[in-house]
């Protein structure tokens, strides 16, 4: 679901996958669009908050209500005033965001629709210029995953990979690789479970760039050309210091806000690493170029976003 979080850029079109055996639609909110990648960070907030309250031996129940900077500090972002508003939308995108679901088994098809969270709650006293209160209420399908125990830990440096397919490519790690040293699979199974809409040797280009940097947490990745076929190592690494993986500060992300109201800051600076790549001379004002650059973005795709 959280992979098609550059979706934005061609569109909010419904995204139909059909397995055989079941089939996946999922439906963007209207206004606000997809829910990304970056937007799934609330989510493991909230799941790492009720897992600590029941290994406590606390009650647990599907609203969760949180400190807003407990949140910001918890995900790497920064915690300046402009967070809080991209907070807020991406609390609109998880709501807005629709998953309907058909299995089908024995002559019989099940079909189920819900929205990656029932509700949020933002309260703001009205002679003060802050929130005083913050809160989503998971759906059913996470809750019960959490009741079962049926959630996997992520290493705290997850929040340092600002590429969707780096975050994807771990997350697939850590699901299938578990307690062995090693897990391998194709090249093109591992498209397929990222969800990746690119061209095959496009993909495969940006696998190698994981492999040549190196940095996911807990597994070292290789790819086998010949074969076709990606391996990641187990091991065990400690989380790092590092601060640079969005490089700009609060000032930057406020006026990225201002001239691209509702689009994802951080999910635009993947667009734009992409493209800047490509550029033979490198922006002697990298910030201002990014500000100029989400100006761009936002000015020719507004009405195809419904943000207008």
């Amino acid at each position: 679901i959280f992979s098609l979080n550059l979706r934005q850029a061609s569109g909010q079109s419904p995204v139909y996958y059909d397995f055989h055996t079941a089939s996946l639609l999922i439906e963007p909110s209207p206004t606000h669009g997809f829910a990304t990648i970056y937007d799934k960070d609330i989510l493991i907030f909230a799941i790492s908050q009720l897992m600590a309250a029941k290994n406590t031996g606390r009650g647990i129940s599907k609203k969760i209500e949180f400190d807003a900077v407990d949140f910001l500090k918890f995900s790497n972002k920064q915690t300046g005033g402009a967070q809080y508003r991209l907070l807020k939308e991406s609390l609109a995108r998880l709501l807005g965001t629709t998953i309907t679901t058909s299995i089908r088994t024995g002559g019989l098809e099940q079909t189920n629709g819900f929205h990656l969270i029932d509700a949020y709650e933002v309260i703001k006293e009205s002679d003060k210029d802050y929130v005083t209160k913050w809160s989503i209420t998971i759906n059913d399908w996470l809750f019960h995953a959490i009741e079962a125990n049926e959630v996997l830990t992520l290493h705290p440096d997850y929040f340092r990979l600002r590429s969707p397919l780096e975050r994807r490519v771990y997350e697939l790690a850590r699901k299938h690789t578990g307690n062995q040293q090693t897990f391998k699979i194709s090249l093109d199974r591992l498209k397929q479970k990222t969800g990746s809409k690119s061209a095959r040797t496009s993909f495969k280009h940006k696998i190698r760039q994981i492999c040549e940097t190196n940095h996911l947490p807990d597994y070292t990745i290789h790819y086998d050309d010949a074969a076709g076929i990606v391996m990641f190592e187990n091991r065990r690494t400690e989380p790092t210091t590092s601060t640079d993986a969005f490089p700009f500060d609060e000032k930057v992300v406020r006026a990225v806000v201002r001239v691209a109201p509702g689009m994802d800051v951080y999910a635009l600076y993947e667009r734009y690493r992409d493209w800047a790549d490509l550029l033979p001379d490198k922006p002697k004002n990298p910030a201002g170029a990014f500000i100029k650059w989400c100006e761009k973005i936002y000015d020719r795709e507004k009405y195809t976003l419904g943000l207008q």
